[in-house]
Protein backbone atom coordinates (compact mmCIF):
# COMPACT_ATOMS: atom_id res chain seq x y z
CA UNK A 1 0.00 0.00 0.00
CA UNK A 2 0.97 3.17 -0.63
CA UNK A 3 0.96 5.75 2.06
CA UNK A 4 -1.30 8.69 2.33
CA UNK A 5 1.38 11.12 2.63
CA UNK A 6 4.63 10.02 0.93
CA UNK A 7 6.79 13.38 1.97
CA UNK A 8 5.60 15.17 4.83
CA UNK A 9 8.19 18.46 5.36
CA UNK A 10 7.55 20.47 9.11
CA UNK A 11 9.62 23.68 8.33
CA UNK A 12 10.22 25.53 11.72
CA UNK A 13 11.66 29.30 10.44
CA UNK A 14 14.46 30.42 13.24
CA UNK A 15 13.79 28.52 16.24
CA UNK A 16 17.23 28.23 18.32
CA UNK A 17 18.31 24.81 18.15
CA UNK A 18 20.87 24.61 21.16
CA UNK A 19 17.29 25.49 23.15
CA UNK A 20 15.17 23.09 21.19
CA UNK A 21 17.91 19.84 22.20
CA UNK A 22 18.39 21.35 25.52
CA UNK A 23 14.62 21.05 25.77
CA UNK A 24 14.09 17.56 24.20
CA UNK A 25 17.08 16.41 27.08
CA UNK A 26 14.86 17.43 29.47
CA UNK A 27 11.43 16.32 28.41
CA UNK A 28 9.92 19.24 27.65
CA UNK A 29 9.27 18.24 24.15
CA UNK A 30 8.11 15.04 23.38
CA UNK A 31 7.35 14.96 19.89
CA UNK A 32 10.15 16.71 18.65
CA UNK A 33 12.26 13.15 20.65
CA UNK A 34 10.16 10.76 19.45
CA UNK A 35 10.40 11.62 15.68
CA UNK A 36 14.27 12.29 16.43
CA UNK A 37 14.32 8.86 18.31
CA UNK A 38 13.34 7.31 15.38
CA UNK A 39 15.76 8.11 12.43
CA UNK A 40 18.31 10.52 11.25
CA UNK A 41 19.51 13.90 12.66
CA UNK A 42 21.84 16.56 12.65
CA UNK A 43 22.45 20.32 12.19
CA UNK A 44 22.35 22.62 8.87
CA UNK A 45 24.73 24.45 7.18
CA UNK A 46 23.09 27.47 5.94
CA UNK A 47 25.06 29.44 2.55
CA UNK A 48 27.90 31.18 4.97
CA UNK A 49 27.40 34.55 5.30
CA UNK A 50 23.73 35.01 3.84
CA UNK A 51 21.96 32.49 6.43
CA UNK A 52 18.61 34.64 7.31
CA UNK A 53 17.79 36.06 3.91
CA UNK A 54 19.19 32.81 1.57
CA UNK A 55 18.23 29.58 3.96
CA UNK A 56 14.48 29.13 2.80
CA UNK A 57 15.59 30.03 -0.94
CA UNK A 58 18.42 27.57 -0.82
CA UNK A 59 16.40 25.06 0.71
CA UNK A 60 13.19 25.53 -2.34
CA UNK A 61 15.67 25.76 -4.91
CA UNK A 62 18.70 23.23 -3.89
CA UNK A 63 20.89 26.21 -5.22
CA UNK A 64 23.46 28.49 -3.51
CA UNK A 65 23.66 32.50 -3.81
CA UNK A 66 24.62 33.49 -6.97
CA UNK A 67 23.11 30.15 -8.45
CA UNK A 68 19.69 31.88 -7.63
CA UNK A 69 19.34 35.68 -6.92
CA UNK A 70 18.01 35.80 -3.19
CA UNK A 71 20.14 36.40 -0.39
CA UNK A 72 18.09 39.21 1.75
CA UNK A 73 14.97 37.65 1.64
CA UNK A 74 12.81 40.42 -0.15
CA UNK A 75 15.27 43.39 -0.63
CA UNK A 76 17.84 43.98 -3.67
CA UNK A 77 20.43 46.61 -4.29
CA UNK A 78 20.10 47.79 -7.67
CA UNK A 79 23.36 48.73 -9.24
CA UNK A 80 21.41 50.95 -11.79
CA UNK A 81 19.93 53.35 -8.94
CA UNK A 82 22.13 52.34 -6.33
CA UNK A 83 18.63 51.65 -4.18
CA UNK A 84 17.31 49.23 -2.81
CA UNK A 85 14.19 47.41 -5.30
CA UNK A 86 11.29 44.76 -3.05
CA UNK A 87 12.48 41.87 -4.89
CA UNK A 88 9.68 39.13 -5.46
CA UNK A 89 9.96 35.38 -4.93
CA UNK A 90 7.98 35.27 -8.50
CA UNK A 91 11.14 36.91 -9.90
CA UNK A 92 13.61 33.96 -8.92
CA UNK A 93 14.64 32.14 -12.31
CA UNK A 94 15.12 28.75 -10.32
CA UNK A 95 12.28 26.13 -9.98
CA UNK A 96 11.46 25.70 -5.98
CA UNK A 97 10.88 21.71 -4.86
CA UNK A 98 7.05 22.28 -5.57
CA UNK A 99 7.06 23.48 -9.10
CA UNK A 100 10.19 21.02 -10.01
CA UNK A 101 7.89 17.72 -8.46
CA UNK A 102 4.60 19.12 -9.87
CA UNK A 103 6.00 19.31 -13.78
CA UNK A 104 6.63 15.15 -12.83
CA UNK A 105 3.15 14.85 -12.24
CA UNK A 106 3.90 14.78 -8.43
CA UNK A 107 0.65 16.21 -6.25
CA UNK A 108 1.78 18.83 -4.03
CA UNK A 109 0.65 20.86 -1.01
CA UNK A 110 2.28 24.39 0.41
CA UNK A 111 1.73 26.11 3.33
CA UNK A 112 3.12 29.65 3.68
CA UNK A 113 6.81 28.59 2.66
CA UNK A 114 8.70 31.95 3.09
CA UNK A 115 10.01 34.37 0.46
CA UNK A 116 7.61 33.01 -1.98
CA UNK A 117 4.93 33.73 -4.15
CA UNK A 118 1.50 31.80 -4.98
CA UNK A 119 2.22 29.22 -7.67
CA UNK A 120 -1.31 28.76 -9.82
CA UNK A 121 0.91 26.49 -11.93
CA UNK A 122 1.36 23.85 -8.81
CA UNK A 123 -0.39 20.10 -9.17
CA UNK A 124 -2.15 20.54 -5.60
CA UNK A 125 -3.10 23.68 -3.69
CA UNK A 126 -1.08 26.58 -1.87
CA UNK A 127 -1.54 29.03 1.41
CA UNK A 128 0.39 32.20 1.46
CA UNK A 129 0.22 34.47 3.83
CA UNK A 130 -1.81 33.24 6.12
CA UNK A 131 0.35 33.13 9.05
CA UNK A 132 4.44 34.54 8.05
CA UNK A 133 7.21 36.03 9.26
CA UNK A 134 7.72 38.03 6.31
CA UNK A 135 5.03 39.59 4.06
CA UNK A 136 5.60 37.25 0.39
CA UNK A 137 5.32 40.77 -1.23
CA UNK A 138 7.46 42.76 1.50
CA UNK A 139 4.60 44.80 1.90
CA UNK A 140 1.15 43.91 3.90
CA UNK A 141 0.24 40.29 4.26
CA UNK A 142 -1.83 39.35 1.88
CA UNK A 143 -3.90 36.00 2.42
CA UNK A 144 -4.38 34.39 -1.00
CA UNK A 145 -4.74 30.19 -1.58
CA UNK A 146 -4.66 28.29 -4.87
CA UNK A 147 -7.19 27.24 -5.86
CA UNK A 148 -8.63 30.15 -4.65
CA UNK A 149 -12.15 28.65 -2.88
CA UNK A 150 -10.22 26.56 -0.44
CA UNK A 151 -9.55 30.19 1.00
CA UNK A 152 -12.86 30.29 2.81
CA UNK A 153 -12.26 26.47 3.91
CA UNK A 154 -9.18 27.81 5.42
CA UNK A 155 -11.56 30.41 7.69
CA UNK A 156 -13.69 28.60 8.44
CA UNK A 157 -11.42 26.23 9.83
CA UNK A 158 -9.12 28.73 12.09
CA UNK A 159 -9.92 31.96 11.06
CA UNK A 160 -7.57 34.57 9.68
CA UNK A 161 -4.33 35.26 11.59
CA UNK A 162 -4.65 36.29 14.71
CA UNK A 163 -2.01 38.69 14.59
CA UNK A 164 -4.34 40.77 12.14
CA UNK A 165 -1.81 40.04 9.06
CA UNK A 166 0.59 42.59 10.49
CA UNK A 167 4.52 41.44 10.30
CA UNK A 168 5.94 41.48 13.86
CA UNK A 169 8.08 43.83 13.44
CA UNK A 170 5.36 46.48 12.84
CA UNK A 171 3.92 45.59 16.03
CA UNK A 172 4.40 48.67 18.26
CA UNK A 173 5.18 46.97 21.97
CA UNK A 174 5.35 49.51 24.72
CA UNK A 175 3.48 48.44 27.65
CA UNK A 176 3.47 45.10 29.52
CA UNK A 177 0.07 44.79 28.21
CA UNK A 178 1.67 44.87 24.53
CA UNK A 179 3.87 41.85 24.89
CA UNK A 180 1.70 40.30 27.12
CA UNK A 181 -1.07 40.51 23.61
CA UNK A 182 1.76 39.41 21.09
CA UNK A 183 3.17 36.39 22.69
CA UNK A 184 -0.39 35.49 23.28
CA UNK A 185 -1.62 36.39 19.94
CA UNK A 186 1.82 34.24 18.47
CA UNK A 187 0.76 31.46 20.74
CA UNK A 188 -2.68 30.71 19.60
CA UNK A 189 -1.26 31.27 15.94
CA UNK A 190 0.77 27.82 16.58
CA UNK A 191 -2.04 26.21 17.50
CA UNK A 192 -3.91 27.21 15.03
CA UNK A 193 -1.24 26.67 12.19
CA UNK A 194 -0.85 23.13 13.41
CA UNK A 195 -4.78 22.48 13.21
CA UNK A 196 -4.80 23.89 9.69
CA UNK A 197 -2.10 21.80 8.20
CA UNK A 198 -3.22 18.77 9.83
CA UNK A 199 -6.66 19.50 8.42
CA UNK A 200 -5.07 19.09 4.55
CA UNK A 201 -2.97 16.64 5.29
CA UNK A 202 -4.88 14.03 6.93
CA UNK A 203 -7.28 14.08 3.31
CA UNK A 204 -4.02 12.57 1.86
CA UNK A 205 -3.31 11.68 -1.84
CA UNK A 206 -0.27 13.90 -1.26
CA UNK A 207 3.66 13.00 -2.84
CA UNK A 208 4.87 16.30 -0.93
CA UNK A 209 3.04 17.90 1.74
CA UNK A 210 5.08 21.24 3.56
CA UNK A 211 3.84 24.08 6.11
CA UNK A 212 6.30 26.32 7.82
CA UNK A 213 5.70 27.60 11.16
CA UNK A 214 7.17 30.70 11.45
CA UNK A 215 5.80 31.94 14.83
CA UNK A 216 9.40 31.19 16.88
CA UNK A 217 10.79 33.63 14.59
CA UNK A 218 8.68 36.15 15.40
CA UNK A 219 8.51 35.87 19.46
CA UNK A 220 12.27 35.35 19.26
CA UNK A 221 12.76 38.51 17.53
CA UNK A 222 10.58 40.76 20.00
CA UNK A 223 10.55 38.50 23.11
CA UNK A 224 14.25 36.75 23.38
CA UNK A 225 14.99 39.47 26.27
CA UNK A 226 12.19 38.50 28.50
CA UNK A 227 14.22 36.41 30.42
CA UNK A 228 17.70 36.90 29.76
CA UNK A 229 18.78 39.30 32.56
CA UNK A 230 22.17 39.75 30.62
CA UNK A 231 20.44 41.21 27.62
CA UNK A 232 20.65 45.45 27.43
CA UNK A 233 16.44 45.56 27.22
CA UNK A 234 15.75 43.12 30.42
CA UNK A 235 12.98 44.40 32.37
CA UNK A 236 11.87 42.57 35.96
CA UNK A 237 8.78 43.63 35.37
CA UNK A 238 8.43 42.25 32.15
CA UNK A 239 9.63 38.80 32.93
CA UNK A 240 7.74 38.43 36.10
CA UNK A 241 4.67 39.44 34.00
CA UNK A 242 5.93 36.80 31.05
CA UNK A 243 7.82 34.14 32.31
CA UNK A 244 10.29 32.86 29.68
CA UNK A 245 7.68 33.38 26.00
CA UNK A 246 10.13 31.49 24.11
CA UNK A 247 10.44 28.20 25.42
CA UNK A 248 6.27 28.38 25.68
CA UNK A 249 6.59 29.07 22.37
CA UNK A 250 8.69 25.90 21.41
CA UNK A 251 6.54 23.68 23.59
CA UNK A 252 3.61 24.76 21.99
CA UNK A 253 5.60 24.24 17.86
CA UNK A 254 5.91 20.59 19.37
CA UNK A 255 2.42 20.17 20.60
CA UNK A 256 1.25 21.16 16.71
CA UNK A 257 3.66 19.18 15.68
CA UNK A 258 2.36 15.82 17.19
CA UNK A 259 -0.91 16.97 15.31
CA UNK A 260 0.57 16.57 12.40
CA UNK A 261 2.38 13.04 13.21
CA UNK A 262 -0.94 11.57 13.64
CA UNK A 263 -1.17 11.49 10.16
CA UNK A 264 1.64 9.91 8.94
CA UNK A 265 3.01 6.14 9.61
CA UNK A 266 6.84 4.80 8.88
CA UNK A 267 5.96 5.01 5.25
CA UNK A 268 6.02 8.49 5.25
CA UNK A 269 9.64 10.10 4.75
CA UNK A 270 8.83 12.99 7.46
CA UNK A 271 11.79 15.97 7.54
CA UNK A 272 11.97 18.63 10.14
CA UNK A 273 13.71 21.51 9.18
CA UNK A 274 14.98 24.07 11.74
CA UNK A 275 16.06 26.80 9.09
CA UNK A 276 18.79 28.70 11.73
CA UNK A 277 18.59 29.92 15.59
CA UNK A 278 17.86 32.76 17.37
CA UNK A 279 20.80 34.69 19.95
CA UNK A 280 21.17 38.20 21.51
CA UNK A 281 20.78 41.12 19.01
CA UNK A 282 24.79 42.40 18.85
CA UNK A 283 25.35 44.00 15.73
CA UNK A 284 27.42 46.67 14.29
CA UNK A 285 25.00 46.63 10.51
CA UNK A 286 24.15 49.38 11.28
CA UNK A 287 26.79 51.65 11.79
CA UNK A 288 29.35 49.72 8.98
CA UNK A 289 28.49 52.36 6.29
CA UNK A 290 29.99 55.37 8.84
CA UNK A 291 32.75 53.10 9.49
CA UNK A 292 33.30 53.05 5.46
CA UNK A 293 32.74 56.23 4.58
CA UNK A 294 35.57 57.31 7.77
CA UNK A 295 38.34 54.68 5.67
CA UNK A 296 37.38 56.40 2.25
CA UNK A 297 37.81 60.13 3.52
CA UNK A 298 40.54 59.47 5.49
CA UNK A 299 37.99 61.32 8.67
CA UNK A 300 38.32 59.67 12.00
CA UNK A 301 35.45 61.01 14.03
CA UNK A 302 35.13 62.01 17.64
CA UNK A 303 31.92 59.67 18.73
CA UNK A 304 29.73 62.37 19.68
CA UNK A 305 25.82 61.58 19.16
CA UNK A 306 24.09 64.19 17.28
CA UNK A 307 20.81 65.60 17.87
CA UNK A 308 18.66 62.83 16.37
CA UNK A 309 20.54 60.48 18.43
CA UNK A 310 20.55 61.98 21.49
CA UNK A 311 16.57 62.27 21.16
CA UNK A 312 16.36 58.39 20.70
CA UNK A 313 18.13 57.83 23.77
CA UNK A 314 16.58 59.67 25.92
CA UNK A 315 12.96 58.58 24.47
CA UNK A 316 14.72 54.90 25.57
CA UNK A 317 15.17 56.09 29.00
CA UNK A 318 11.58 56.76 29.09
CA UNK A 319 9.63 53.82 31.24
CA UNK A 320 7.49 51.80 28.87
CA UNK A 321 3.97 52.45 30.43
CA UNK A 322 4.75 56.38 29.82
CA UNK A 323 6.38 55.61 26.01
CA UNK A 324 2.87 53.53 25.60
CA UNK A 325 1.10 57.46 27.05
CA UNK A 326 2.52 58.88 24.60
CA UNK A 327 2.36 57.16 21.25
CA UNK A 328 0.89 59.88 19.84
CA UNK A 329 4.01 62.22 20.29
CA UNK A 330 5.92 58.79 18.89
CA UNK A 331 3.77 58.90 15.83
CA UNK A 332 4.22 62.61 14.85
CA UNK A 333 8.24 62.15 14.58
CA UNK A 334 7.44 59.87 11.93
CA UNK A 335 9.67 57.06 12.89
CA UNK A 336 12.66 59.35 14.06
CA UNK A 337 13.05 57.57 17.35
CA UNK A 338 13.08 54.33 15.88
CA UNK A 339 14.37 53.73 12.51
CA UNK A 340 13.97 50.81 10.79
CA UNK A 341 17.00 48.82 10.10
CA UNK A 342 18.80 49.10 6.33
CA UNK A 343 17.96 52.85 5.95
CA UNK A 344 21.20 54.02 4.96
CA UNK A 345 22.37 57.18 3.86
CA UNK A 346 22.19 58.59 -0.14
CA UNK A 347 25.21 59.22 -1.86
CA UNK A 348 26.21 56.27 -2.74
CA UNK A 349 27.10 56.58 -6.23
CA UNK A 350 29.94 59.19 -6.02
CA UNK A 351 32.06 56.35 -3.29
CA UNK A 352 34.37 53.75 -4.27
CA UNK A 353 32.08 51.30 -1.74
CA UNK A 354 29.41 51.22 0.28
CA UNK A 355 27.32 49.03 2.82
CA UNK A 356 24.65 46.89 1.68
CA UNK A 357 22.20 45.26 3.55
CA UNK A 358 22.99 41.42 4.28
CA UNK A 359 21.87 40.56 7.95
CA UNK A 360 22.55 41.83 10.99
CA UNK A 361 25.16 38.90 11.86
CA UNK A 362 26.97 39.64 8.75
CA UNK A 363 27.55 43.18 6.89
CA UNK A 364 27.65 43.73 3.36
CA UNK A 365 30.12 45.81 1.48
CA UNK A 366 29.77 46.66 -2.43
CA UNK A 367 32.36 48.06 -4.46
CA UNK A 368 31.41 50.89 -7.39
CA UNK A 369 33.12 48.82 -9.73
CA UNK A 370 33.36 50.13 -13.00
CA UNK A 371 31.49 48.25 -15.97
CA UNK A 372 28.78 46.81 -13.21
CA UNK A 373 27.44 49.65 -11.51
CA UNK A 374 25.99 52.43 -13.47
CA UNK A 375 28.37 55.34 -11.88
CA UNK A 376 31.60 52.91 -11.18
CA UNK A 377 34.50 54.39 -10.03
CA UNK A 378 36.20 51.60 -9.00
CA UNK A 379 38.69 50.35 -11.95
CA UNK A 380 38.65 46.42 -12.22
CA UNK A 381 42.40 46.50 -12.77
CA UNK A 382 41.84 47.83 -8.79
CA UNK A 383 39.15 45.83 -7.24
CA UNK A 384 41.14 43.00 -5.62
CA UNK A 385 44.06 45.52 -4.00
CA UNK A 386 40.51 47.57 -2.66
CA UNK A 387 39.22 44.23 -1.20
CA UNK A 388 42.75 43.45 0.22
CA UNK A 389 43.38 46.86 1.74
CA UNK A 390 39.45 46.91 3.43
CA UNK A 391 39.66 43.75 4.86
CA UNK A 392 43.10 45.02 6.63
CA UNK A 393 41.13 48.50 7.89
CA UNK A 394 38.34 46.53 8.79
CA UNK A 395 40.08 43.63 10.73
CA UNK A 396 41.91 46.59 13.00
CA UNK A 397 38.48 48.02 14.42
CA UNK A 398 37.51 47.29 18.11
CA UNK A 399 34.44 47.45 20.13
CA UNK A 400 35.21 50.26 22.50
CA UNK A 401 33.76 48.89 25.13
CA UNK A 402 35.03 45.43 25.48
CA UNK A 403 38.32 46.11 23.66
CA UNK A 404 37.76 42.90 21.12
CA UNK A 405 37.89 42.71 17.50
CA UNK A 406 34.56 43.74 16.41
CA UNK A 407 35.49 41.59 13.45
CA UNK A 408 35.26 37.52 13.34
CA UNK A 409 35.78 36.95 9.45
CA UNK A 410 35.76 38.51 6.48
CA UNK A 411 35.01 36.56 3.07
CA UNK A 412 35.28 37.67 -0.24
CA UNK A 413 32.46 36.96 -1.82
CA UNK A 414 33.81 34.98 -5.17
CA UNK A 415 35.68 32.84 -3.27
CA UNK A 416 32.87 31.34 -1.83
CA UNK A 417 30.13 31.95 -3.73
CA UNK A 418 29.54 30.88 -7.75
CA UNK A 419 26.94 31.14 -10.41
CA UNK A 420 25.36 33.39 -13.00
CA UNK A 421 24.36 35.43 -10.14
CA UNK A 422 27.44 36.19 -8.31
CA UNK A 423 28.02 39.48 -9.61
CA UNK A 424 24.40 40.81 -8.02
CA UNK A 425 26.24 39.86 -4.05
CA UNK A 426 28.09 41.82 -2.02
CA UNK A 427 31.69 41.74 -2.39
CA UNK A 428 32.76 41.56 1.00
CA UNK A 429 30.32 39.55 3.94
CA UNK A 430 31.69 40.70 7.20
CA UNK A 431 30.67 38.88 10.55
CA UNK A 432 30.42 40.85 13.65
CA UNK A 433 31.84 39.59 17.33
CA UNK A 434 28.82 39.06 18.78
CA UNK A 435 29.41 38.09 22.31
CA UNK A 436 29.13 41.41 23.89
CA UNK A 437 26.67 44.47 23.19
CA UNK A 438 28.05 46.81 20.35
CA UNK A 439 27.54 50.16 21.04
CA UNK A 440 30.65 51.89 19.92
CA UNK A 441 33.57 51.11 17.76
CA UNK A 442 36.96 52.58 17.23
CA UNK A 443 40.11 51.94 15.01
CA UNK A 444 43.15 54.75 14.16
CA UNK A 445 41.61 55.01 10.62
CA UNK A 446 38.04 55.71 11.76
CA UNK A 447 38.25 57.40 15.12
CA UNK A 448 35.16 56.32 17.58
CA UNK A 449 31.65 55.62 15.74
CA UNK A 450 28.84 55.35 18.24
CA UNK A 451 25.50 53.90 18.06
CA UNK A 452 22.13 53.68 20.27
CA UNK A 453 20.49 50.32 20.58
CA UNK A 454 17.20 51.59 18.48
CA UNK A 455 16.37 48.11 16.72
CA UNK A 456 12.81 47.29 18.22
CA UNK A 457 13.98 43.46 17.79
CA UNK A 458 16.06 42.32 20.81
CA UNK A 459 16.83 38.64 19.71
CA UNK A 460 18.67 37.89 15.97
CA UNK A 461 19.79 35.18 14.38
CA UNK A 462 22.60 32.26 14.52
CA UNK A 463 23.52 30.97 12.29
CA UNK A 464 23.23 26.94 12.05
CA UNK A 465 20.03 25.07 11.77
CA UNK A 466 18.77 21.49 12.69
CA UNK A 467 16.73 18.83 10.64
CA UNK A 468 15.54 15.55 11.67
CA UNK A 469 14.59 12.80 9.49
CA UNK A 470 12.40 9.24 9.99
CA UNK A 471 10.10 6.94 8.04
CA UNK A 472 10.67 5.28 4.55
CA UNK A 473 13.73 3.74 5.48
CA UNK A 474 15.94 6.29 6.98
CA UNK A 475 18.17 4.73 9.38
CA UNK A 476 18.71 5.87 12.89
CA UNK A 477 22.00 7.52 13.13
CA UNK A 478 23.13 11.42 14.28
CA UNK A 479 25.52 13.16 11.86
CA UNK A 480 29.00 14.24 12.96
CA UNK A 481 29.43 16.74 10.23
CA UNK A 482 26.41 19.40 9.29
CA UNK A 483 24.17 18.91 6.18
CA UNK A 484 24.35 21.23 4.18
CA UNK A 485 20.86 23.22 3.24
CA UNK A 486 21.18 21.84 -0.57
CA UNK A 487 21.17 18.74 0.01
CA UNK A 488 17.25 18.70 1.03
CA UNK A 489 16.25 19.44 -2.63
CA UNK A 490 17.98 15.98 -4.28
CA UNK A 491 16.57 14.28 -1.13
CA UNK A 492 12.90 15.09 -0.95
CA UNK A 493 13.15 14.55 -5.02
CA UNK A 494 14.42 11.19 -4.28
CA UNK A 495 11.61 10.56 -1.94
CA UNK A 496 8.84 10.62 -4.10
CA UNK A 497 10.50 9.00 -6.83
CA UNK A 498 11.89 12.04 -8.94
CA UNK A 499 15.45 11.93 -9.82
CA UNK A 500 17.11 14.99 -9.30
CA UNK A 501 19.41 15.92 -11.84
CA UNK A 502 22.22 19.09 -12.06
CA UNK A 503 22.15 19.83 -8.18
CA UNK A 504 25.26 20.11 -6.35
CA UNK A 505 23.78 18.77 -3.09
CA UNK A 506 23.71 15.08 -2.31
CA UNK A 507 20.89 12.95 -0.70
CA UNK A 508 21.14 12.40 2.89
CA UNK A 509 21.80 8.99 2.43
CA UNK A 510 25.13 9.69 1.00
CA UNK A 511 25.90 12.59 3.81
CA UNK A 512 25.63 10.11 6.34
CA UNK A 513 27.66 7.43 5.23
CA UNK A 514 30.61 9.97 5.43
CA UNK A 515 29.24 11.79 8.99
CA UNK A 516 27.28 9.59 10.85
CA UNK A 517 27.34 8.57 14.04
CA UNK A 518 25.53 5.45 15.10
CA UNK A 519 23.04 6.24 18.30
CA UNK A 520 23.43 3.93 21.39
CA UNK A 521 19.65 4.98 22.02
Amino acid sequence: MEPKTKTLVIGVDAAEPTMLESMMAAGDLPNLSSLQSKGMSGGVQNPVGFEAGAVWPTFHTGKLPGQQQQYDGLRRFNPNTYRFDWYSGDQIQNDYIWQYLSKQGKRCAVIDAPYCQIDPSINGMMILDWASHVPAKGMGMEFVTHPPEIAQEVLDLVGPDPTGGIACDDRLLESVADFVAFRDDYMDRLEKKGRLAAHFLSKGGWDYFETVFTDCHCIGHRLWHVNKPDHPAYSKRLEAAMGDPVSDAYRALDRSIGKLLEHVDDRTLTLLFVSHGMGHHYTATEILDRALSNIENNIQTDGKKTLKENVRSIWRLVPPETRAKLRPVKKYFNGALSPKVGEFSGGRDNRRFFEVFVNNRTGGVRVNLKGREANGIVEPAEYDQVLDDLSKDLMEIKNLETGEPLVEEIIKTKHEYKGDFVDSLPDLLVTWNRDKPINAIYSDKIGTVRRAFLDERTGDHTPYGLFMAAGAGIEHVKLNARADAIDFFPTLAASVGVEPDGFDGRQLAEVSREGAEVSES
